[in-house]
């Protein structure tokens, strides 16, 4: 029985939960806008008291702006992924990813970017709706896209994985404060001004070309503007859906494929924009792992085995047993001999030889389907074995425990020290997690195949891009960069004179008469390989210097003779040729405006040496300056001039006035002077002042830099196309290996803040280019387990304090509700007392009213009785003195009448 309302507020239903959803957005405005001013660390001129009391930026601001940087960079190399592996990072169709999946407008673009993005995909997704049935998804996507990192982590929801080439901001335009926070920041100037990469040391217009053409390109591609963002959480209606490096050169179809009509001057610098955002990446890997070139071994092994394993199954076999020989042999050793790893020399080579092993392991693991379960059950059981041994105490626990892993994570606990442990950020923490995950599949995407051409009718679309792409670069860079070095000088009297005009003009007319010289001053009827030619002059020397002079202007100005200011015995050099590690002999200008070919490969091949060449001349001039950091020439300077060492091997020509000879007819030795080659010596040039060698070592440079976005984006895994690796020089020995790349630190973290070309810890450094096969090694397996490990850790953690926190509302929630019962019941129980009392009272109040009522009515009537009694006789009291009256009046009336009758008598006679 409910008596009256409980005046305690009762509990809610249920209990306050915190969403256990992580929240997905990056947000940069929790970090003020001035932080971002002094993150990065410029040169700073004056004295050590100076640098001191420059403000220095917080962890917090350092961490989040290399971050920022980073992740620009890595959606730079996103780009090369197709739209539908970019949604499926995104979008899983999950309610738990803040999807608004039963939103009517919701589209499922992982299934709608299925065929492609084009003209007809982005009519169509339009018109498209929610696909409920993701099984049919899974069985229309190729096996290589089940490996993008989309299962457990999706990507940042206020970051655009499908931004224009051009754009460098990580943030949806829709995320107005972000988004203008970062365009604000010297982050975005950074990356934005210009090559953030040794490219920056090309001229600025050509940067400045690449950024206009860019857009040209964004312009003719296609394009879902305003595209419905399907998440809930980050308050953005729309977002665009630009092209990309994938969808560009894929896109089969005649009508949407804009590529096939580029000009050569397009394709170049498509190209080179293409390279600079694989560099800018690239960055960040190696940020993460070291340079490339220290796990070169093991990719060249990877590689290897790979391609035996592909053409015959049976090496895996021999691979197998190779390694358990190796295996056994290692633990007998081990367990025959306990001090055997107190020699430290033995100590190295048992850790490499481990490091090895775990190689090939993870190449045979790959591939054990192929092995007998005999061959498997050995393999497995001396892995154990030898994973045993290096725990137990056999071994130095401080020296072997963790080595492989200590090793490869060096880099990368690094950044997580100085960046990933600053940020509280599940949102900014996203993109490196990914990173880890699908650095493999990028780079399997960036790297172009270079395929062999066929019948011309027949070529398929990668074919004709790889043309597009070779020749179209090549054809563009010989015509309008290499053209200077055909460059060649007029025969004019300046040019011939010593110290006086007259005597030049006397030479010029001379070489008009003898034939040699048109009247124009053109060169005819000259023979450069002549070196007899007689012009009539007074002395051998001076008819010698004449002659080298008409020469040098057949080979043109930037001809390594023409350049080389040096004599010997008073005589210049002629014909100096550099020779290349397969024996070729070329002079500068032959070397760069010969590269094209007919065939795409045979270019890609002619530019591939070449640019080997120009980077071994490039490290020549160098010297230690590169190995300290500085890209600048090692200028001598002598009393002729300045000197540079030019190239490891190179042939020319010399004046010698001391030739030795055997004398035929006496058998003695004898001397004479005359012209000798001199052949597989260093060449170092002579120039006249250190700017005019600071210029050709400039020019190089550049040359290197123009050819280094073609030969750098064709990934050579058949070996039947050509070489793999091609041939240069290493400290002056012929070494074969994969391409170099010069590459440098900015945009990494120091204490002071990010790095920038100003900054005085500021290098140049030479690593291998970037090979997809790098991320099959362990060293890579290593990083991107920690790296994902942390930061799914990271997201647990914060989970799990979520988690808690609703566990401890959901036990106080409970609690309050069993005190509001029990305070109820309690309120109950009192409250059924105070009624029943209530009542008793109100019962016997009543009692007594109806006792005092009873006794009021007695009295009451008895009064009314009494009452009633006196009115009566009162009443007849009153009645008997009416009646009295009434008589009384009576006898009044008749006393009046009888009076007034007497009255009448007289008055009558009296009138009569």
């Amino acid at each position: 029985m409910k008596y009256n309302d409980f005046q305690e507020p009762k509990p809610p239903k249920f209990p306050l939960f915190i969403d256990l959803r992580p929240n997905k957005n990056s947000d940069i405005t929790k970090t003020e806008h001035d932080n971002f001013k002094n993150v990065l660390v410029e040169k700073i001129e004056g004295d050590e008291q100076q640098k001191q009391v420059t403000t220095k930026p917080t962890a917090e601001s350092k961490a989040v702006s290399q971050a920022l940087l980073q992740t620009s960079l890595i959606q730079q190399g996103a780009k090369h992924l197709p739209h539908h592996l970019l949604s499926k990072t995104e979008f899983i169709g999950n309610s738990q990813n803040f999807e608004k999946v039963k939103d009517p407008s919701y589209i499922n673009y992982a299934a709608a970017f299925q065929a492609g993005f084009h003209a007809s995909s982005v009519e169509d997704i339009k018109r498209r709706k929610k696909i409920t049935d993701e099984q049919d998804l899974d069985e229309t996507a190729e096996d290589s896209d089940k490996e993008i990192a989309s299962e457990g982590l999706t990507y940042t929801h206020n970051l655009n994985l499908f931004n224009k080439l051009s754009e460098i901001n990580p943030f949806k335009k829709g995320d107005f404060q972000n988004n203008n926070l970062f365009t604000g920041s010297p982050i975005h100037s950074l990356l934005n001004d210009e090559f953030m990469s040794p490219l920056r040391l090309l001229p600025q217009e050509i940067f400045e070309k690449t950024k206009t053409l860019i857009q040209q390109i964004e312009t003719q591609s296609p394009l879902l503007q305003n595209a419905t963002d399907v998440y809930s959480d980050n308050k953005i209606e729309n977002f665009d859906i630009y092209s990309n490096y994938s969808s560009i050169e894929n896109d089969t179809d005649s009508k949407t494929n804009i590529w096939k009509n580029w000009d050569a001057e397009t394709t170049a610098h498509y190209l080179l924009k293409r390279h600079s955002d694989v560099k800018g990446y690239s960055k960040v890997i190696r940020q993460f792992s070291g340079k490339i070139k220290e796990q070169q071994r093991h990719i060249d092994r990877i590689q290897e085995q790979q391609n035996s394993i592909n053409t015959n199954n049976s090496k895996i076999q021999e691979l197998t047993k190779k390694i358990n020989d190796l295996s056994k042999s290692m633990i007998t050793e081990i367990n025959t001999n306990i001090n055997l790893l107190q020699d430290e020399s033995i100590f190295e080579d048992i850790k490499t030889q481990l490091v090895d092993m775990e190689e090939i392991a993870s190449l045979i693991n790959q591939n054990s389907a192929v092995l007998s379960e005999e061959e498997k059950s050995l393999f497995f059981s001396y892995q154990m074995q030898l994973t045993t041994l290096s725990e137990s105490s056999l071994i130095d626990q401080s020296k072997l425990k963790n080595y492989v892993e200590n090793k490869s994570l060096e880099h990368t606990k690094n950044w997580w020290e100085n960046v990933g442990n600053h940020i509280d950020q599940v949102g900014m923490l996203l993109p490196f997690a990914l990173m880890a995950d699908s650095a493999q599949t990028i780079f399997k995407k960036i790297g172009l195949s270079l395929q062999k051409e066929g019948n011309p009718n027949e070529e398929t679309a990668d074919i004709k891009l790889q043309k597009k792409l070779i020749n179209d670069t090549i054809t563009h860079l010989e015509s309008t960069h290499f053209n200077k070095y055909s460059d060649t000088f007029k025969i004019t009297p300046e040019v011939l004179m010593i110290d006086k005009l007259g005597y030049g003009i006397e030479i010029h007319k001379k070489l008009k008469q003898l034939g040699f010289l048109s009247n124009e001053g053109e060169l005819v009827n000259f023979d450069p390989d002549n070196m007899f030619q007689d012009f009539e002059l007074l002395t051998d020397h001076e008819n010698n210097r004449v002659r080298s002079i008409l020469k040098h202007a057949t080979q043109g100005n930037y001809s390594l003779s023409s350049i080389d200011k040096k004599r010997i015995n008073s005589y210049q050099r002629e014909d100096i040729q550099i020779e290349d590690p397969y024996g070729n002999r070329f002079d500068l200008p032959e070397l760069l405006q010969t590269i094209s070919d007919p065939s795409s490969v045979q270019t890609y091949e002619n530019a591939r040496n070449t640019y080997n060449i120009l980077f071994d001349m490039l490290q020549e001039m160098s010297g230690d300056n590169l190995n300290q950091g500085q890209l600048k020439p090692t200028i001598i300077e002598n009393e002729n001039g300045v000197e540079m060492s030019i190239y490891p091997n190179s042939t020319w020509t010399q004046y010698n006035d001391n030739i030795e000879y055997t004398d035929e007819i006496t058998n003695t030795l004898s001397t004479a002077e005359g012209w000798e080659s001199v052949e597989n010596q260093p060449l170092s040039l002579q120039f006249d002042s250190a700017q005019a060698a600071e210029t050709f070592y400039t020019d190089i440079q550049t040359a290197l830099l123009m050819l280094e976005p073609v030969v750098s984006s064709f990934e050579i895994n058949d070996s039947s196309v050509i070489d793999q690796h091609g041939k240069f020089y290493q400290d002056g020995t012929i070494t074969t290996g994969p391409l170099r790349l010069l590459v440098d630190n900015e945009g990494e973290l120091t204490t002071d803040g990010i790095i920038t070309k100003n900054s005085d810890n500021f290098k140049y450094e030479i690593d291998n280019i970037t090979n997809s096969k790098f991320f099959e090694t362990s060293h890579w397996q290593q990083i991107a387990n920690y790296v994902k490990t942390t930061v799914i850790t990271d997201i647990g953690v914060k989970i799990f304090s979520k988690s808690q926190v609703n566990r401890l509302n959901k036990n106080t929630h409970k609690r309050k509700k069993r005190e509001h019962a029990e305070r109820k019941k309690e309120w109950d129980e009192k409250e059924y007392d105070r009624k029943i009392s209530e009542k008793k009272q109100a019962a016997k109040r009543k009692a007594e009213q109806k006792a005092l009522l009873n006794l009021y009515f007695k009295k009451h009537k008895k009064a009314k009785n009494e009452l009633k009694k006196h009115l009566k006789k009162m009443a007849q009291k009153r009645k008997a003195e009416d009646k009295q009256r009434l008589l009384e009046t009576k006898k009044r009336d008749v006393k009046r009448s009888a009076s007034k009758k007497q009255a009448k008598g007289p008055a009558k006679k009296k009138a009569a």
